[in-house]
């Protein structure tokens, strides 16, 4: 894999969106009270509201332009296997955000965004061990670094 300007912008802006949903997160434990199960109910419900007024206002718009062939399309491809396959995917996702919520709620932010970079390092390691994706020396080099801001952060946080 090469570098490019387009990738380390979307990954700024991940690590920027991660950091502001942390943040957001630690302040509606103060609006809602209870625990974190009771927030994740309070912002995925709104996040469902939101998700079902942008699809139906793509699709409004989608017949107003006469994109039908789109509909249809996608109506007619339908593949039960790939529905199980994103029936998974957004089940895993679900309790990967509620897990997120809860690990959220007992440990402070700082905290929470190390061990999101340290997930991080360990699916990208995974892979290259699963799928046998080969590392070159940029990547080796930004794995390392990773690896010892965790430890260096985790020496931090215990003296």
């Amino acid at each position: 894999s090469t570098f490019s300007p387009l990738g380390l912008l979307f990954v700024t802006v991940s690590n920027v969106s991660f950091s502001m949903r942390s943040l957001l997160t630690k302040h509606l434990h103060s609006d809602y009270k209870g625990d974190a199960l009771n927030v994740f109910y309070h912002v995925s419900r709104v996040g469902l509201i939101y998700l079902l007024f942008l699809n139906a206002s793509r699709d409004a718009l989608g017949i107003l332009v006469d994109e039908k062939w789109q509909v249809t399309y996608y109506l007619g491809s339908f593949d039960s296997n790939a529905a199980r396959v994103f029936l998974v995917n957004g089940f895993c996702y679900f309790l990967y955000n509620q897990m997120s919520f809860f690990v959220l709620s007992k440990v402070e932010m700082v905290t929470h965004a190390v061990a999101n970079a340290f997930r991080r390092v360990v699916t990208i390691v995974f892979s290259v061990w699963y799928f046998g994706n080969e590392i070159n020396t940029v990547n080796a080099c930004g794995i390392v670094l990773a690896i010892s801001g965790v430890l260096l952060y985790s020496k931090a946080k215990s003296s």
